[in-house]
Order: structure tokens, then sequence, then C-alpha cells
């Protein structure tokens, strides 16, 4: 056998790298076509709260 001198390469980067790269991208895409698409429903303050709640916060504030 003869011998090789030592490899001054890059070895690369490393697999989970590129894995966990791969799933950023992808999870940005899907966020960037929810809010395009409006997919994700309307957004605002009265979302979350039912109609009792509703009724209770324009009732507490005057309207």
């Amino acid at each position: 056998m003869t011998d090789q001198p030592p490899s001054d390469r890059y070895p690369g980067t490393p697999g989970w790298v590129k894995a966990f790269a791969v799933i950023a991208v992808v999870l940005a895409l899907l966020i960037g076509l929810a809010l395009v698409t409006g997919l994700g429903g309307p957004h605002g303050p009265q979302r979350h709260g039912g109609p009792l709640e509703s009724a209770a916060i324009r009732l507490a504030s005057g309207l």
C-alpha cells in the first residue's frame, strides 16, 4: 500500500445541517403560502373570543 498525504479538503456540510435547512425552508414556504392565500383565516383581537366573551367586553366598555 502506498501512503497518501492527508487531505486538506473541507469535508463538507454535515447531514443534520442540510436536513435542518430543508425543514426550515419548507416551513417558511408553508407560512408564506398561508399568509398569501388567507388560509389561516381572519386575525384580530376577537378571533379567539366567543360570543359571550365579546358581549362582556362590549358591556364593560360601554358600547
